[in-house]
């Protein structure tokens, strides 16, 4: 970003000219500010924003401005200006405590916080930390805030430079390692993540998050040894906190994924008792057991109670397919053809109900019927990795009814097709 132009103190003349309204503008005035400790630069790019034509967005940015640097007066002004707006209600309360302490770089780095937690003024709270962070370089503390709103941000790169900085000013800090961990396994970076996530668990093992987290890290990689680890871990999590669901559907995911399908179950029920009201926890558990390991009896079980906690179209559909996989034809058929027949079909996008139904009439032999089924989802579709889940299940079907190539292709064709369009 380019650094704004010094303002001679002696210029009077700044809000007669002409001047572009800006974040550039905003965000470089809090940097000189900051540096040169002089009001009368932020007062200058005031006038220069006030005389703006643009009344609708001029006061809201006069407004972060002006609270940020704690003018009573022109946050005053900016008020009047904009009687009702909900971003300036909701942050009133924060910026009547930062106008008690004028001098509070605290209070300012508090307010930065209080941006990225509450409000989508990111770009602000990103302005106010770059320049506590370049000023006040060896404050720890800043250099995470900046990191956490980097994060959010989705800029990788300097995000993780900022964590590194906290973490070389504050090497014992678990929670600097957490926010770092956490940016790693976003962007699947799991070896990295998972040391990190073991450290912090190290320095305190109280806190299950860190327990879990290893866990799931540890799990993407594939030596033995880490595979064990993630086993200890998941372990620990549950001991520190057996009332979250999440904890017991990974580790039963992985014991699924160590073929030990028993204990595996038991971990799932104990998911489902803690929270017996979720049906998207219970489709989630038979959808993995359905097409990761292909467990059709076990995940029947979980599509059965989902459909009774939330009876809609789509969960009947998958319910209906996975009888089928099990060759209980009367039943799936009741339910493929009462989801296509549900008051969601128009609220919820139908694809997957279109696919289910005509792999089922592919086997059935109805093979005109199961084309047009296919070709109906065809338009439903706006995702591409959908054509592979439908050539894993296409797949799958020809396991049980006689190979028709021809309508492989075809699905297949229709399929790619769409997706590049």
């Amino acid at each position: 970003m380019a650094e704004c132009p010094l303002i001679d103190a002696t210029d009077g003349d700044i809000g007669d000219e002409p001047h572009t309204l800006c974040k550039d503008l905003i965000s470089n005035s809090i940097h000189q500010t900051l540096r040169l400790k002089q009001q009368w630069l932020f007062d200058g790019y005031f006038r220069a924003f006030i005389v703006m034509p643009d009344q609708q967005y001029i006061p809201n940015d006069v407004y972060h401005l002006a609270s940020t640097f704690f003018h009573v007066d022109i946050v005053q002004a900016s008020l009047d200006m904009i009687p009702s707006n909900p971003k300036v209600t909701a942050l009133s309360e924060m910026h009547h405590m930062l106008l008690l302490r004028k001098d509070s770089i605290w209070r300012l780095y508090k307010f930065s916080m209080h941006l990225y937690k509450q409000t989508c003024e990111f770009w602000l709270a990103y302005e106010i930390l770059k320049a506590l962070s370049l000023f006040y370089s060896d404050s720890y503390r800043y250099w995470n805030g900046l990191g956490l709103v980097l994060d959010k941000w989705d800029n990788f790169e300097e995000a993780e430079a900022s964590y590194k900085v906290a973490l070389q000013l504050k090497p014992g800090s678990h929670i600097f390692r957490w926010n770092y961990g956490l940016l790693l396994k976003k962007y699947c970076k799991f070896d990295i993540s998972a040391k990190l996530f073991v450290e912090a668990s190290t320095l305190d093992p109280n806190e299950p998050e860190y327990f879990y987290n290893a866990a799931v890290c540890l799990t993407q990689l594939s030596s033995e040894e880490q595979k064990k680890e993630a086993r200890q871990n998941y372990i620990k999590a549950i001991e520190l906190n057996d009332k979250k669901a999440r904890y017991f559907i990974e580790y039963g995911k992985f014991l699924c994924d160590e073929q030990a399908f028993e204990e595996a179950i038991v971990n799932f029920d104990k998911a489902v008792q803690l929270d017996p009201e979720n049906w998207e926890l219970m489709y989630e558990i038979g959808r993995y057991l359905r097409d990761v390991h292909r467990k059709y009896e076990y995940s029947a079980v979980y599509y059965e109670q989902c459909l009774r906690c939330h009876d809609m179209g789509y969960v009947a559909a998958s319910y209906g397919y996975v009888l089928f996989l099990m060759q209980r034809y009367r039943e799936a058929q009741k339910y493929l053809v009462s989801s296509l027949e549900s008051n969601d079909l128009d609220a919820v996008n139908p694809a997957w109900r279109y696919v289910y139904y005509g792999l089922y009439l592919y086997a059935m032999g109805d093979i005109g019927r199961a084309h047009e089924f296919i070709e109906k989802s065809v338009d439903c579709f706006n995702d591409g990795s959908a054509i592979d889940d439908v050539i894993m299940h296409l797949n799958v079907i020809k396991q049980q009814a006689p190979a028709n190539m021809a309508f492989t292709m075809k699905c297949e064709h229709m399929l790619r097709i769409a997706v590049t369009k």
